[in-house]
């Protein structure tokens, strides 16, 4: 809805996902715990997948409250070990029917 934005910071001494209303109307929310990265809308902006410091992929409903959101995160797997993602920008990419399942590399 281009009413809010997605990062990773590690502001708080370790990368964390947060999201912010944009421009820079509200506060910052912290939707991962324990570590995340590599946060990704899905196209209908109901989901809001991320990256776990323990290399498990994260999905993480929206749910929209008046003007701020809440987030339900589910770990849907973890990534082998073998999967090094310290070099990569982007391991992955939403579909565009809410899913993702396609894997890039930049």
């Amino acid at each position: 809805d281009a009413q809010w934005v997605a990062y990773a910071s590690d502001e708080s001494g370790r990368s964390e996902v947060s999201v912010e209303a944009y421009p820079g109307r509200g506060r910052k929310q912290v939707v991962s715990s324990g570590g995340g990265h590599q946060p990704q809308w899905s196209a209908d902006g109901r989901t809001l997948y991320y990256l776990t410091d323990d290399s498990a992929f994260v999905a993480a409903a929206v749910e929209r409250r008046g003007g701020s959101l809440s987030f339900s995160p589910r770990r849907l797997f973890r990534l082998p070990a073998i999967v090094n993602l310290n070099d990569v920008r982007q391991t992955y990419e939403p579909l565009r029917d809410g899913g993702a399942g396609r894997s890039v590399s930049h």
